[in-house]
């Protein structure tokens, strides 16, 4: 698998940026802890769902 042609998705790309931003708060004390798991869980979980709708419609659309 070829890890440069993912790394140059916009969804992955704006997901660890927001993953590495809030971690930085968290650990520099800007971020509290249950505020940071939020975060990242939401961003993680419209990342999978973009993915998965994007998956899905191309699905559709070849048929």
């Amino acid at each position: 698998m070829d890890y440069t042609e993912k790394l140059k998705s916009r969804k992955l790309q704006v997901t660890l940026i927001v993953f590495v931003s809030a971690t930085t708060f968290l650990t520099v004390g800007i971020l509290p802890p249950e505020l940071w798991v939020e975060l990242v869980k939401w961003t993680a979980g419209i990342y999978a769902l973009g993915n998965v709708g994007e998956h899905a419609a191309k699905t559709v659309a070849k048929k």
